[in-house]
């Protein structure tokens, strides 16, 4: 038995990265395990940022644009967490939600789950993963989704401020 089994038979935290954690990620989703690990950087901010919990659960049909999904990156060969914005013939167009992350395409076979849950700070964080996940990828692959997330921080702001006076 693989030292990463006996870690999903006791259900103990594993830390591992890199080859590692994809491996592991490969493994758990392909017995049809639910998955959770630590988010390393910041291409889904707002909507998962570094640090945050991620629970990855198996695909059991095709992914529709909207959702965030893991998947292999075909030229590094990493385990990546991004948003499905659109389909270009038999491959995925896939981006981050940050406004300096640009799209990439990648084979549907490289998909290997979709994120169920995201936990920040022991708290659930539904936002971007619902049906609201349609509007964000389109507004991602646009190149807008930067700026209308900024106008509604802003705008937050403004509000609370006021609210406080």
């Amino acid at each position: 038995m693989a030292e990463s089994e006996a870690y999903l038979k006791r259900q103990e935290v594993l830390s591992l990265s890199g080859q590692a954690l994809k491996e592991l990620v490969q493994a758990s989703l392909a017995k049809e395990s639910i998955v959770r690990f630590r988010a390393g950087g910041h291409s889904m901010v707002p909507f998962i940022c570094d640090g945050d919990v991620i629970e990855i659960t198996p695909l059991r049909s095709k992914p529709r644009p909207g959702q965030v999904v893991a998947y292999i990156r075909p030229e590094r060969g990493n385990l990546v967490v991004h948003r499905l914005v659109g389909f270009q013939h038999d491959h995925a167009i896939l981006q981050g939600d940050a406004a300096f992350s640009l799209p990439e395409s990648a084979a549907l076979e490289s998909i290997l789950g979709r994120v169920q849950r995201v936990i920040r700070q022991g708290k659930p964080v539904w936002a971007g993963l619902g049906p609201e996940g349609a509007l964000i990828g389109l507004l991602s692959r646009w190149g807008w989704l930067g700026p209308v997330v900024s106008l509604a921080l802003r705008s937050r702001n403004i509000f609370h401020r006021k609210a406080l006076q």
